[in-house]
């Protein structure tokens, strides 16, 4: 009964910590033919091939999604220490790969040749986003890992609270660079030509 207790706050805060950074996902329009007439050929093909990249990452956040869903299903049923921690793993595992995902889309980003000087310069700036919400999420997952690394029941409140305090500070970092994401992913847009 008391590890339920516990249980009962320990998916809200990593879920909150999916949900922020869902949110801070903007789209990217890719720019349209009539658009691509108006501007340089190599500016169109260039803003093309950068919402492509960036597009990838409603992919990552739906795997994510799925995951976290799974996540929070297996939390909420746990009863003993040993399913607190495998879900506990299971988190980890999760956002572990959702790092590797989006070092991947940063690594793309930075092999794209863009002679648009502004755009080149967005680049920059949505790959230094994107590595934000790898460190918020790094600290997420270092946290929810001592809770999977929990010896027994007794240490378990203490490892509750540090996932909590420690995902507090993630999802503010993480809404932080949300608004950065949609501020940049804008001024692509209107640089590319897209009206959003």
């Amino acid at each position: 009964m008391r590890l339920m207790s516990l249980l009962g706050n320990l998916p809200r805060s990593p879920r909150l910590v999916y949900l922020t950074l869902i949110a801070g996902s903007s789209l990217l329009a890719i720019v349209p033919q009539e658009t691509a007439k108006a501007q340089s050929q190599t500016l169109a093909a260039e803003c093309n091939q950068f919402a492509t990249v960036v597009g990838q990452n409603q992919q990552i956040m739906a795997s994510f999604n799925a995951e976290i869903e799974a996540f929070s299903q297996n939390a909420s049923q746990a009863e003993t220490l040993e399913d607190i921690q495998a879900a506990a793993r299971q988190y980890v595992e999760a956002v572990n790969g959702v790092i590797e995902n989006l070092d991947t889309l940063v690594d793309d980003l930075n092999v794209l040749s863009l002679s648009d000087e502004p755009l080149s310069s967005y680049r920059n700036q949505y790959s230094a986003v994107v590595e934000g919400f790898n460190e918020s999420l790094m600290i997420a997952a270092e946290a929810m890992n001592g809770v999977a690394e929990a010896e027994s029941e007794e240490v378990l409140p203490e490892r509750v609270e540090t996932l909590q305090t420690d995902t507090v500070g993630a999802v503010e970092q993480i809404q932080q660079l949300a608004a950065e994401e949609t501020d940049i992913i804008q001024n692509v847009n209107t640089h590319c030509g897209v009206e959003s």
